[in-house]
């Protein structure tokens, strides 16, 4: 489980690294590559959950804590997200849900 917290914080990273470089060059397709992203770290988050819920042998502050950071990674995804949705209205002027 571990392995997961992990590659979905490097997810959460690259997509706060896009969402800006996106910013900087005004690259809408690129806002739109963070959306799927999002709903890879969803998928990541909801799997986590589930696993967790099958281990008997975890303690209540471990599995706290656990879910709390992945909590927060996936609500980090969903903020690089929100970002990607101002550009692209501000590229396109289109107000989009890429959640």
């Amino acid at each position: 489980m571990p392995s997961i917290i992990k590659e979905m914080g490097e997810k959460a990273l690259k997509m706060i690294s896009l969402s800006i470089t996106s910013l900087r060059t005004h690259d809408s397709q690129l806002a739109e590559k963070v959306a799927q992203m999002e709903k890879e770290v969803d998928e990541m988050y909801f799997d986590f959950l589930d696993k967790l819920i099958e281990k008997a042998n975890i303690t209540i502050k471990c599995a706290v804590s656990s879910i709390l950071i992945v909590r927060y990674l996936e609500r980090i995804a969903d903020h690089a997200t929100y970002i990607c949705e101002s550009i692209i209205y501000i590229v396109t002027g289109q107000k989009v849900i890429l959640r």
